[in-house]
Formats: C-alpha cells, sequence, structure tokens
C-alpha cells in the first residue's frame, strides 16, 4: 500500500480565528446609503435579489444577484440601494491568534459566483436557529471567504509579533476606553510609550490611538445597532467625557451621526 500524506493538513486553520460579529437578512431600499471609513470589520455580502452599489477609490462594484461580496476591514467605500436588493450579510473578523485582523490591508473587493440552490441553502440555515444548523453556516462562510480570496490570487501572512505588541493588544481589548492612552498602555506592559509606539507602527501598520479608535467606534456601532441604549449610556459605557464629543467622533469615522446611524439601520431590519 502507497500512502501519500499531507502533514500541514493537521496544522492548517489553527493560526486563524474566525468571528462573526454580526450578520443579518435584509431587504434594503433607499434609505440604504451611507459611507464606511476604515471599517474594523470585513463584510460578506450574499445578494439574494435585486441590486445595490459600492464605490471606493478604485471605482464603482454593482452587488448583483447570486453572488458573492468580500469588503475587507479598512477599505473605505460607500453604498447605495436605487431601488430594492435582498442581501445575507456577516460583519465577520478574521484574525491571527494575537488578535491582528489578516484582512485589513487587503485593499480591493473580492467576489465569487454563488449557485441559486447554494445560496438558498445558506438562508434556510440562517433562518433555522439551532446551534448544528449555524455551525455548519459558519463553516460554509469560511469556506467561500477562503475560495474568494484564493480566486483573487491573495494569501495572507499570519505577522509575527513582538511580545509587547502581543500583550499590548491583550491589555487594549481587555481595558477598552475612549480614554486609554498609550502611556497607559506602555506602562502596563513595562516598555516606554516611545518603544511601544514605534514597534506598533510597524507591526501593525497604524498607531495606537488609531487602532484604539478604530475598536471603540466598533463596539459603537454595535451598540447602536444591536441595542436601544441611549447615546448618553453608550458614550458613557465607551469613556467618552460626554455624548457631544461621542457624537462629534462618531460622525467624524462614519459621515454621519449616531441617531441617524440608529434610524438607518433600524429602518433596513
Amino acid at each position: 500500500m502507497i500512502v501519500k500524506q499531507n502533514k500541514k493538513l493537521c496544522e492548517a486553520g489553527e493560526e486563524y480565528l474566525f468571528k462573526i460579529e454580526q450578520s443579518g437578512d435584509a431587504l434594503c431600499d433607499k434609505n440604504w446609503r451611507a459611507k464606511e471609513i476604515s471599517p474594523p470589520y470585513t463584510r460578506l455580502y450574499y445578494t439574494v435579489e435585486g441590486e445595490g452599489e459600492i464605490e471606493s477609490e478604485e471605482g464603482k462594484t454593482i452587488l448583483k444577484a447570486g453572488k458573492l461580496y468580500v469588503i475587507p476591514a479598512g477599505y473605505t467605500f460607500s453604498y447605495r440601494c436605487e431601488n430594492s436588493m435582498r442581501q445575507l450579510y456577516f460583519h465577520v473578523i478574521l484574525s491571527d491568534l494575537s488578535g491582528n485582523d489578516l484582512l485589513r490591508g487587503v485593499g480591493k473587493v473580492c467576489s465569487l459566483e454563488i449557485a441559486p440552490d447554494y445560496l438558498e441553502k445558506l438562508l434556510t440555515l440562517y433562518q433555522s436557529g439551532d446551534g448544528t444548523s449555524l455551525k455548519l453556516l459558519k463553516a460554509h462562510l469560511q469556506t467561500d471567504l477562503f475560495t474568494a480570496l484564493k480566486d483573487e490570487g491573495i494569501t495572507l501572512a499570519v505577522k509575527e509579533l513582538s511580545a509587547c505588541v502581543q500583550k499590548a493588544l491583550a491589555y487594549i481589548n481587555e481595558n477598552l476606553s475612549a480614554s486609554l492612552t498609550i502611556s497607559e498602555v506602555a506602562e502596563n506592559v513595562f516598555v516606554s510609550p516611545d518603544t511601544l509606539s514605534r514597534r506598533f507602527k510597524k507591526e501593525m501598520g497604524e498607531s495606537v490611538g488609531r487602532y484604539i479608535d478604530g475598536i471603540i467606534l466598533y463596539k459603537a456601532e454595535q451598540l447602536l445597532s444591536g441595542s436601544d441604549l441611549p447615546l448618553s449610556q453608550i458614550s458613557a459605557e465607551l469613556g467618552f467625557y460626554d455624548q457631544f464629543y461621542f457624537s462629534r467622533r462618531f460622525k467624524e469615522k462614519f459621515s454621519v451621526s449616531p441617531l441617524k446611524y440608529r434610524q438607518t439601520y433600524k429602518s433596513q431590519k
């Protein structure tokens, strides 16, 4: 007997974490329009019927029925729907074990043809709600994501992060607050602010402050869309010193006020 073994198979996938942050089966109309500035998660848009559009510096992409669109983290774009569109969407994070987002910086929209019967299967799994079906759905999402990336010739590389950057990421995520400073982070990972700033920018591709801002405002987005908490409570929970400053920062990033964002999201549900 001749057996050919692939020893890499046992390790495949162990270096990745795939997390679904938000999802929905959405019927979109003319109210589906906004601008996303460097979002901290990747969008998976399965277009079920109708048509939408996204636009970035790279040009326009028409969201056509029967296709999956992968819009990577950090990709700034605007979106709109002129008539109607139904989409099954997922906001996901694909990271290495240190929490570093592997799709940030991909810099392009990827797409994948989806067969009608397969799309119906995804919808059925999503709507079923039982644990086994949802685990199977999650497995399908990962497969589709990696297939779309492979078809575009995109290879994900797991970054080797220094110990201080790994500890900084852990501290930031455990103590997330708008008042969190690089000095506090550096003190708790036992390096100087200058050392942390230099290593973080080199290894993560952005400053500590910008990284914290992105995570904070993403959490705000989650709370606005996934809860009915008043803006004052969301602002306080995220560590902003007042609601007005929170609203200004949110609008600077998303080009829309927190209240308008919530109203738009609720109208699309």
